[in-house]
């Protein structure tokens, strides 16, 4: 199954219930968010963009959203 967020969000929001447990959140360009220092080069989470969480502690039932959005399959006659 596939986790997302449907809308963008501010990342130190996003993460802000376990920021004290996050080394650094980076994207596929190497833009970063580091809340030990206080640095958000992120800005927002994109919908549909590949992000990388170094942890310092493990976090166990942590999601963005009280919905979770599953992607939609369509299945045609054809098919």
């Amino acid at each position: 199954s596939e986790m997302c967020i449907r809308d963008s969000a501010d990342v130190i929001e996003a993460f802000s219930e376990i920021s004290n447990d996050i080394e650094i959140v980076k994207d596929g360009w190497g833009m970063a968010y580091i809340p030990d220092w206080g640095f958000n080069g992120l800005g927002n989470l994109e919908y549909a963009r590949g992000y990388q969480i170094k942890m310092i502690n493990q976090v166990d039932d942590f999601q963005f959203e009280s919905v979770i959005a599953a992607p939609s399959i369509f299945l045609y006659n054809q098919w």
